[in-house]
């Protein structure tokens, strides 16, 4: 070895090959002395041994295909309701439903679109058109990415899964067919605005010249804002106007309230109110018939009556029965001395009559009187009822009838006399009744009120 190196030129080994040798590895050296000796090593015509080929370098794995896009075709997977009238709201569910164009039903003749209302991505609502006709019906959604179809009838006459089936031609009650047959697609009608409701929250009428006439101090809110608000006590109004948040307060001295209730409107709405510090007065207002022999069964309306002492015609005492507190059922007693008489009533809250007057200069005013007639016979009983109505109003189409004189506990109706509206309540063990309804409708503003035995036709006030 000594021997090659040395006619190789290479020179005297060194030493520290040892250590190296042992830090590299025997390998990693020998390979090192063999590149640094090619050159010599050629210019004597010995060809070192070929260096080891170099590893191939790593094969990457494989790339995986993407995968394929989403479909986009729609599908219809189900249908409720199954079959109706027209007008019927169908429920079409799937998948892939957005961005759809079109639906239609195989039964109308000729096949036209239907309308829908995309809820979602999986929901659709559609109408049975006018113009649908009777039998199965396939349904089909057409939207961007294509057409889904369901139902229908198949081969040898099969009805398929999904099947729509018009159960009548006939637009159900309420729904009028637009003119020509096509189906009338009308924008949702919005929800009426709120109206406010008139509520009082304080009513006082304080001492005046009576017990029934005094100053007003009313309060409340809800009227319609800047509108005028009325009080109404049967005898007499105030008025204010509410302000801009509908707040109002009514004040007026020398009013009048014999009932000691008043009704507060804004034509609006309206509100009844018992005016506290009040004491109910009594007045009479009229009798019915307004003649008759001795015996006649008179009925004498007014209010406050309640709690009745002493009734008395032409000064004579005679038999009474209080049916309610505006109503009273008299009989004409014997001994009356003159052809015509008033009634004379007497209550704790005091008392009241209906005429002879005495008019300017002695004359005397025949009005309010009863004309007692010859013989004593009595007429026919009366029927099993005689409506007495003794309020009528509609104010803002809020109806309250009150009376009198119905067949105990019967139901007693309020019709419009045009038959747009009514309303009913039940009358009590006494024959009073008091009906009251909002929306009620008279375009004439006259009504019939009546228990099936007895009507009586009113007109209403306020109306």
């Amino acid at each position: 070895m000594r021997r090659i190196r040395h006619r190789l030129g290479l020179g005297r080994p060194i030493r520290p090959m040892k250590w190296l040798a042992r830090a590299l590895g025997l390998p990693v050296v020998m390979a090192l002395f063999a590149v640094s000796a090619q050159p010599a090593l050629a210019q004597h015509g010995i060809n070192p041994p070929p260096a080891p080929a170099p590893a191939p370098p790593p094969v990457p794995p494989p790339v995986p295909a993407p995968p394929p896009p989403p479909s986009t075709l729609p599908t219809i997977t189900a249908i409720s309701p199954t079959s109706g009238p027209l007008s019927t709201k169908v429920t079409i569910t799937g998948s892939n439903l957005a961005g759809a164009m079109q639906v239609t039903l195989s039964c109308n003749v000729p096949v036209q679109p239907v309308p829908f209302t995309l809820v979602s991505s999986t929901v659709i609502t559609a109408t049975v058109p006018f113009g649908a006709q009777v039998g199965p019906c396939g349904v089909t959604v057409t939207t961007t990415g294509g057409i889904a179809a369901m139902g229908g009838v198949g081969a040898g006459g099969v009805l398929l899964s999904g099947t729509f089936t018009v159960t009548s031609d006939l637009p159900p009650p309420g729904v009028v067919p637009p003119r020509g047959g096509a189906t009338l697609l009308l924008p949702p009608t919005p929800p009426p605005p709120v109206t406010p409701f008139i509520t009082v929250t304080s009513a006082l009428l304080a001492p005046g010249f009576s017990s029934f006439e005094g100053q007003l101090r009313l309060q409340g809110a809800g009227a319609k804002p800047l509108a005028l608000v009325t009080v109404d006590g049967g005898g007499g109004t105030a008025n204010a106007t509410a302000d801009a948040a509908g707040n109002f307060s009514v004040q007026q001295f020398g009013f009048f309230a014999g009932a000691c209730e008043v009704t507060v409107t804004d034509r609006n709405s309206a509100a009844i109110a018992t005016l506290s510090g009040c004491a109910p007065q009594l007045w009479l207002t009229g009798f019915t018939p307004a003649s008759g022999p001795v015996g006649t069964v008179v009925t004498l309306t007014g209010n406050n009556v309640t709690g009745a002492t002493s009734v008395t015609l032409g000064g004579v005492p005679a038999p009474f029965t209080v049916l309610s507190a505006t109503t009273l059922r008299v009989t004409v007693p014997a001994g009356v001395t003159t052809t015509t008489a008033g009634f004379g009533v007497v209550t704790p809250n005091g008392s009241a009559g209906t005429g002879p007057w005495s008019g300017v200069g002695g004359v005397v005013l025949q009005f309010g009187v009863f004309t007692v007639t010859a013989g004593t016979t009595p007429p026919p009983p009366p029927p099993q009822s005689s409506i007495v109505v003794t309020k009528a109003q509609l104010i803002s189409f809020q109806l309250r009838v009150e009376g009198t004189g119905a067949a105990p506990n019967t139901t007693v109706t309020v019709l419009a006399s045009n038959g747009s509206s009514q309303a009913s309540g039940v009358a009590d063990a006494a024959g009073n009744f008091r009906v009251q309804a909002a929306s009620f409708s008279a375009s004439f503003c006259q009504a019939t009120v009546t228990d099936g035995t007895s009507s009586v036709a009113v007109l209403l006030a306020g109306c």
